[in-house]
């Protein structure tokens, strides 16, 4: 009797190790081939590297090519306007690229991969903060 209690335990084990095995294959499938993603056309690394923080909108899409989407909102008084340049895709995998303008000015870059951004960009500091991700993510020209 111990013994096909021995042996049901080990297949169950052996299930839950497939099927682990299988959603997590299922998982990092998604990760480094995001179904869904979208990047705008231009964007690319050195585009993304000419980028300086005050530069007008005009300059910006002139480098990056038309954003995916041009949010604006008022806050106080001062117009924001968001670049859309990327946007993640099924279950959030995929990159996500924002170009925060105040007032006809860019202020910010940011990259980021589920919400931990591995390229930053503002008036203190620009910097790649994960090189595996953007190099993975944003093509080199």
């Amino acid at each position: 009797m111990v013994n096909i209690v021995i042996k049901f335990l080990k297949k169950i084990i052996i299930w839950i190790a497939l099927l682990f095995v299988l959603l997590l294959t299922i998982v990092l499938f998604f990760v480094f081939f995001p179904v869904g993603d979208k990047l705008a056309q231009e964007v690319n690394q050195k585009n993304i590297l000419s980028l300086k923080i005050g530069m007008s909108e005009y300059e910006v899409i002139s480098i990056l090519g038309e954003p995916i989407s041009i949010p604006v909102r008022y806050t106080k008084g001062i117009k924001t306007v968001q670049l859309k340049y990327g946007e993640s895709g099924i279950l959030g995998f995929g990159a996500d690229m924002d170009i925060i303008l105040e007032d006809d000015r860019m202020q910010k870059v940011i990259i980021a991969f589920w919400d931990a951004s591995f390229y930053y960009c503002s008036k203190e500091i620009c910097r790649i903060s994960e090189p595996f991700w953007f190099n993975w993510y944003i093509p080199k020209d």
